[in-house]
């Protein structure tokens, strides 16, 4: 795009210099004819004619020879205060940059433009096309994974395995077991598992009936018939499984009721007795002396990075969906929320305002570096390029005014004669 640019510019400023040049070369071709003719016709229109053209090839070559000055060395030759452009590029660069300061990085001209900063519209309206924020979702994504892939993995696991450590040892062990066991009664799950006790004790019994009956028969009198035996164990295994079916259906039995009773007393005597604590604390630290955290500390890192990472690659997971949404919900919180967006607004506007001012030098010091670091003969063809097609025409225009003072030179000269 820039290249076709600078070819349509490059035509365009040879297309003017051909008119310049050809210009003077008609001025060139009337003063020859004029001098030639005036040695065999002595018109009174010539001399005239010869005045515009000799003062008109005066103006072109003077006017030539300044533009030229600035972008070249004219026709070559190193004349001094000449190719002003390449030898003057550190000074040019210099005033550029102070002007652009002076004239366009002051408060009065900047203020009125940050005023009417509203990033948050802009932010918000490009969010809301579904191109940028699927973009935005997968550089998320992405960043995530490059973030997974290039950590440490034995850092991290080292600062897994220390947390569950100082998790570990900032509980105590009977407030931990206290703290469970009443949240469950609270909940009803100790009554579904004092219940699937039950039911499996009765189930148990049921199927072991005969157990039952040879310890019957193993103590009873050898005088008991054995048929008395048998009536008994079925009796016994009856009044169990009875009893048990009861206790499974009632949850206000007695025997619940009892249980519930024996449990509040034994957390009560937990949280109370210092010698079960003891002896609590006693097993929390030699269990801890055997159990390797640091194997389960890579074991969760692990997972956690594995799953992550086949998320990430697999744009269905739940992991794009949940970060897409995340988004969403952050734009639509940011569009109802108008105090918020003003008060973005008005920080954005201080922080540019701020550092717009603060930082002018080094703006100056940036065009003035950049425009001297250039290279001195690029420099020239990029400022001929912008403006050489406005410059032909002081050359033409030089042709044209030079003629027409030499004009009205030679018409006083002759009325003054």
């Amino acid at each position: 795009m820039e290249n076709h640019k600078n070819i349509e510019k490059t035509k365009v400023l040879h297309k003017h210099k051909t008119i310049a040049t050809g210009l003077f070369l008609l001025m060139v071709v009337i003063y020859f004819i004029c001098v030639f003719t005036e040695k065999y016709n002595d018109f009174l229109w010539l001399g005239y004619v010869k005045a515009f053209s000799e003062a008109a090839m005066v103006g072109a070559l003077a006017d030539w020879f300044a533009v030229t000055a600035l972008f070249h060395y004219p026709m070559g030759i190193k004349i001094p205060h000449t190719n002003l452009i390449e030898n003057s590029k550190y000074k040019i660069g210099e005033n550029l940059g102070g002007f652009v300061v002076d004239n366009f990085l002051n408060a009065a001209t900047i203020r009125p433009y940050i005023q009417k900063l509203h990033v948050t519209n802009y932010v918000l309206e490009w969010f809301s096309k579904s191109a940028n924020l699927q973009l935005i979702n997968r550089e998320a994504v992405l960043f995530l994974k490059r973030i997974l892939l290039s950590i440490d993995d034995e850092t991290i696991q080292k600062y897994i395995d220390k947390k569950l450590i100082e998790i570990i040892n900032q509980y105590p062990v009977h407030g931990l077991i206290t703290s469970g066991v009443r949240m469950m009664m609270e909940k009803g799950d100790a009554d579904k598992i004092i219940t699937y006790i039950i039911l499996n004790t009765k189930n148990y019994i049921q199927e072991h009936a005969d157990l039952i009956k040879e310890r019957v028969k193993k103590e009873s009198h050898f005088l008991v018939p054995g048929f008395v035996d048998n009536i008994i164990a079925q009796k016994i295994v009856a009044g169990i499984h009875t009893f048990l079916a009861e206790m499974e259906k009632d949850e206000k039995h007695t025997i619940r009721m009892e249980i519930y009773q024996k449990i509040n007393t034994w957390l009560n005597t937990i949280e109370s007795d210092e010698d079960w604590q003891l002896k609590l604390q006693t097993i929390k630290n030699n269990m801890l002396q055997t159990f390797n955290t640091h194997e389960y500390a890579t074991t969760i890192w692990q997972n956690i990075k594995n799953t992550t990472l086949e998320n990430i690659e697999n744009e269905n997971a739940s992991l794009h969906h949940y970060t897409r949404q995340m988004i969403k919900d952050a734009i639509i919180g940011i569009k109802k929320d108008i105090e918020f967006q003003n008060k973005l607004n008005t920080w954005i506007r201080f922080v540019v305002y701020k550092y717009s001012l603060r930082n002018t030098d080094k703006i100056a010091q940036l065009i003035t570096t950049t425009v001297g670091n250039w290279e001195g003969s690029s420099l020239s063809k990029k400022m001929e390029l912008e403006v050489g097609k406005d410059l032909q025409f002081i050359r033409i225009n030089g042709t044209i005014v030079g003629g027409l003072v030499g004009l009205i030179i030679y018409i006083i000269t002759k009325f003054i004669q």
